[in-house]
């Protein structure tokens, strides 16, 4: 059985990482020998097997999503993945409860629209007849919405908070521009979520390096707060100290989203804390208010704009008393 399972893992390397149905009736081996050779396998979707167990839900998704795509590419015209499918493949943010329904874009004609068999079909054409622009690539073998393409489909289709996370982290890596984003979006406007669209290019920030920042950032301009990103605070004489995530403008105050990472990127746990400890320190030496946001806060936007609020009626008071 270990010759087997040797002998599947080596068929699906050669597959894009996935066995179908067809693959096994293409070997040679006895009817008994395939029966056992699907119990081996793990199941990813009807006719598609994967020689293991993936190790979370977002491998689960990239293998479902190439069974997927091979599965629909024997019925003719071009398929990719699309929406939060290629946003994953991307590498870009996506909310794991997302993870559920593999997103595709089909370029036939008559293609069926909808959610079937935990596959979400998107037509290329629009029912009134449009053929906005939209481009495809090649990520690992696999055919994929490009970076513009896929951010714009997020933008119409997901919560804002999650398409605008999805925006920050393409602008940031330079994987699209602003204006080729809103460009395409001119070009489909008319679709199903243009104006959410719209809306979450207006908040997209390439400042913005995590998720977190972008759900700090969207809860304090709900507020209303005006805010600047990744900004640059220096001594009198030009001396920098730091970059900070968030700044309230006008106002000497700094918004930082702390996810731990920094604690452990370099050096001891020790020396990590004593470096943000001096940098704390200068920044507040510079006469800034500084406000902290943590994972578990974000569950409680209210608190994070009280927070935000008081530290600029403190940095207020300092002013006018000094």
């Amino acid at each position: 059985m270990d010759r087997l399972l040797d002998e599947l893992r080596e068929l699906a390397s050669r597959k894009g990482g996935v066995i179908l149905a067809s693959d096994l009736r293409g070997l040679r081996m006895e009817d008994a020998e395939r029966a056992a050779a699907v119990r081996r396998l793990f199941r990813l979707r009807r006719g598609a097997y994967a020689p293991d167990p993936p190790v979370d839900a977002a491998a689960r998704h990239r293998l479902t999503i190439a069974a997927v795509l091979r599965q629909l590419s024997r019925g003719g015209g071009n398929v990719a993945a699309s929406h939060i499918s290629a946003a994953l493949l991307h590498g870009l943010p996506v909310p794991p409860g997302a993870l559920s329904t593999v997103h595709v874009l089909v370029s036939s004609t008559g293609v069926r629209r909808g959610v079937r068999h935990g596959v979400h079909t998107h037509a290329a054409t629009s029912r009134g007849g449009a053929n906005p622009v939209f481009g495809t690539t090649t990520i690992g073998g696999l055919a994929v919405t490009d970076p513009v393409t896929t951010v714009l489909a997020c933008a119409r289709t997901l919560p804002v908070v999650e398409a605008v996370a999805i925006a920050d982290a393409a602008l940031n890596r330079e994987m699209v521009q602003l204006q080729a984003l809103e460009r395409a979006s001119a070009a489909g406007r008319g679709l199903p979520g243009s104006a959410t669209g719209r809306r979450v290019l207006a908040l997209a920030d390439a400042g913005s390096e995590s998720v977190g920042e972008t759900r700090t950032r969207l809860i304090l301009v709900q507020a209303g707060f005006e805010l600047e990103s990744q900004v640059e605070l220096r001594e009198p004489d030009g001396t920098f100290v730091a970059r900070v995530d968030l700044k309230v403008r006008d106002a000497p105050v700094v918004v930082e989203f702390d996810g731990r990472a920094k604690y452990t990127l370099q050096g001891s746990p020790e020396s990590a804390h004593w470096r943000e400890k001096v940098r704390h320190d200068r920044i507040g030496n510079l006469g800034y208010e500084r406000v902290r946001v943590w994972w578990n806060r974000l569950a409680d936007p209210g608190a994070i704009v009280t927070d935000v609020a008081r530290a600029c009626e403190r940095a207020g008071r300092n002013r006018r008393e000094a």
